[in-house]
């Protein structure tokens, strides 16, 4: 029952809530309307006006910076909320004076690192925010209580991960009964089902040592598995059982980065040192997979960011560990398509950063009479419309090797950036290991930055 802005909730299917659960809400899945106030998510048609509702889109799938294909670039059109929060924050911030380092808000961390996020329908929720950790266990945000509250396994519980920061995604397939959540563990791939009401979970799971994250084509959902010593895929279907493909693969298994999914040819790409594994459906829904090796002597660097994306194609930068040169090759061709760049860069898949360099292509050079390496720029997330980016600016290493600050351990003096792109930058300091195993997300009208080496779980919220 709706009172004004709140919410009074007896019980759901005959289920007494807990007390420690405050996003009613949330939890049934009301969302606002244009006439004011809100409804619940079951409603087809609306009380003010008997006009059929328009449907919500479902957020099918979220990766670790909110790119549209898995990169680490979107639109407003494809990935709202994310562009009109940022911009609404941004201007907030510009309005009022205030600092991003002085409106940060400090939120208790369910756990104290190895902790993932992510927001899902699951439970029956509007949009529920869950943090996932690399020891297994899985929590609720609630906004109201200001607190996580633990979820109980009911049976098996989420298997460990060892996936990083940058390499780990999820997402939500829809069902009949509340929507699942894909994620991929050490124990297999694991289909989760919430029950918000009692505060539990069950799975449904697809065993075997997951590869890499989840990836979607169409409506299903695949995981690269190893399975007996060799490659596997575990498939995952709107409302069907997990199916195992065996894959004859002549690579070695390996960790993978997150897929990035090229959904014009049906296509997913996950990136690993030695190579890149990509998955594709014909016109009949039917699979197949191919391992393409890079050159002999070279390796990719993942961390860096997924493949730069032009007209063509997808360009994967690579390093000659050898001649310690660079070059980026074109995926998925029958023919090697390759050119040289002059060094190493992070990138969006969108734009490139050599150092504090910013370059449309990662294979261009830059006027050194204009330009100075000043620091190092990692890019989170770029928007491309309004123009904002979420990015770490970092002290050059010694060495003035780009590699070489992904090999360090060193704490350092990181500045987490919320920037209108060429212009004015809001910032948040730290000291930190490892900055860039750092996660942006929003959630709830809001921008949230979670520091894993320091357990650090900030929000900065828009003013109500």
């Amino acid at each position: 029952m709706q009172n004004g802005t709140g919410f009074s909730l007896v019980a759901i299917d005959a289920a007494v809530p807990p007390t420690s659960l405050s996003d009613l809400d949330y939890l049934s899945g009301a969302y606002r309307v244009p006439e004011g106030g809100y409804l619940p998510g079951s409603f087809r048609f609306s009380p003010f006006t008997g006009q059929p509702l328009e449907r919500r889109p479902v957020e099918q799938w979220r990766t670790p910076f909110g790119g549209d294909d898995g990169g680490r670039s979107c639109s407003a059109a494809a990935a709202e909320p994310i562009p009109s929060t940022l911009q609404a924050l941004f201007d907030q911030w510009q309005r009022s004076g205030q600092s991003m380092q002085d409106a940060a808000e400090v939120i208790k961390s369910p756990q104290p690192s190895g902790l993932f996020f992510f927001s899902s329908r699951a439970g029956g929720h509007r949009n529920g925010l869950f943090a996932a950790s690399r020891s297994g266990q899985l929590s609720l945000w609630q906004h109201g209580h200001r607190h996580w509250v633990p979820l109980t396994p009911r049976g098996a519980s989420l298997g460990r991960s060892h996936l990083e920061t940058w390499a780990n995604a999820t997402l939500t397939l829809p069902h009949d009964d509340g929507h699942e959540v894909i994620m991929a563990t050490d124990a297999g791939a694991d289909c989760v089902s919430v029950d918000a009401m009692t505060l539990s979970y069950q799975i449904d799971r697809a065993v075997g040592r997951s590869l890499g994250a989840p990836g979607l084509l169409d409506d299903a959902a695949f995981v690269p598995q190893e399975h007996e010593g060799q490659w596997c895929l575990a498939i995952r279907r709107t409302g069907e059982a997990w199916q195992q493909v065996l894959l004859t693969l002549d690579a070695p298994l390996q960790l993978l980065a997150a897929p990035i999914s090229d959904p014009a040819h049906r296509s997913l790409f996950w990136i690993g040192t030695q190579g890149v594994l990509s998955v594709r459906l014909d016109g009949q829904g039917d699979v197949s997979a191919r391992w393409q090796s890079w050159p002999e002597g070279y390796q990719a660097n993942p961390v860096l960011g997924p493949p730069y994306r032009d007209g063509e194609g997808f360009w994967q930068l690579l390093y000659d560990t050898r001649d310690k040169k660079w070059l980026l090759t074109r995926l998925d061709t029958v023919l090697p398509e390759q050119r040289p760049a002059p060094r190493g860069s992070t990138s969006t898949g969108r734009t490139s950063f050599q150092f504090n360099v910013r370059l449309e292509r990662p294979w261009d050079e830059f006027d050194h009479d204009l330009y100075s390496v000043t620091h190092v720029v990692y890019p989170f997330l770029e928007v491309v419309e309004p123009q904002l980016m979420l990015s770490l600016h970092a002290p050059l290493p010694q060495q003035r090797s780009l590699l070489s600050f992904f090999e360090s351990q060193a704490t350092v003096h990181a500045t987490f950036c919320l920037e209108r792109i060429g212009g004015h930058a809001y910032t948040y300091a730290m000291d930190t290991p490892s900055p860039w195993n750092a996660q942006w997300f929003v959630h709830d009208e809001a921008l949230w930055l979670w520091v894993d080496a320091r357990g650090t779980l900030l929000r900065w919220s828009l003013a109500q």
